[in-house]
């Protein structure tokens, strides 16, 4: 898809809007109504007009709707400071290898404001993820001012630490991620929790959780290898499987 950007329109240049990516299969897209309900959330920390979800809502149905994807698709809604929406779709193509985390040097303030707004704003993940292909890796693990794991520089983190499955809490500053909330209320086994830089020496198995690739192994941080438990790999085979059961769960 090809779009020509106005070289004077603000939002665009500043990267002042929020978004959302969601996963569609086909016709069907994968919790919209969760997605738009963070969409709204991340715009009014912004401080932007009031979303009016209907409208999105109608709009996202209509691309997918008319769109000639058959397989996994990525639907992004973009909700802009002055107002204006965008909303595109395009094919995905699976991820089906483990992916390398490398903890980031660079301490990350879990008392940024803007934590828990997913914004265009990008030049941080962007820089991150470099980063971690000039280190033998394919994402990075976020580190805050306590020493608290906080997320990767594009999903949330589950980890096995001595039998048990967890996954950093809101307070650390990362985002509220959807497919984080639904393994939460899915799985009572997952717990949220302080997860320290210290304990990364502990973890056995590890996950990247996200609307896209939904649960997606850890295959070694900082090079040390992982091999996750025949627990956390059913984890993900039953979220797989549930959200087809469930698309529009709310």
């Amino acid at each position: 898809m090809e779009i020509s950007l106005p070289t004077s329109a603000h939002p665009w240049l500043r990267g002042d809007g929020v978004f959302e990516t969601i996963r569609t299969e086909g016709k069907t897209i994968f919790f919209l109504e969760r997605h738009l309900a963070r969409l709204r959330n991340s715009a009014a920390k912004l401080h932007f007009e009031e979303v009016h979800d209907p409208e999105l809502l109608d709009l996202a149905q209509k691309v997918v709707t008319e769109s000639a994807i058959d397989g996994v698709g990525r639907l992004r809604i973009t909700k802009f400071s002055n107002g204006e929406n965008l909303v595109t779709h395009e094919p995905h193509e699976a991820v089906t290898t483990a992916a390398r985390l490398v903890t980031f040097p660079n301490i990350r303030a879990s008392y940024d404001f803007l934590n828990s707004a997913k914004t265009i704003s990008y030049a941080r993940s962007s820089t991150s993820l470099r980063w971690a292909n000039d280190n033998q890796g394919d994402d990075v693990i976020f580190i805050n001012e306590r020493a608290e794991v906080m997320e990767s520089a594009l999903a949330n983190l589950l980890f096995e630490i001595d039998g048990a499955l967890l996954t950093p809490s809101l307070e650390s500053g990362c985002l509220p991620g959807t497919i984080r909330q639904l393994i939460l209320e899915w799985f009572p086994k997952v717990r949220e929790g302080i997860i320290l830089k210290s304990d990364l020496s502990r973890v056995t198995g590890a996950a990247l959780l996200s609307s896209i690739r939904e649960v997606q192994m850890v295959a070694s941080i900082d090079l040390i290898p992982l091999t996750p438990s025949n627990e956390l790999v059913a984890v993900a085979a039953q979220l797989h499987e549930r959200a087809r059961r469930q698309p529009n769960y709310c």
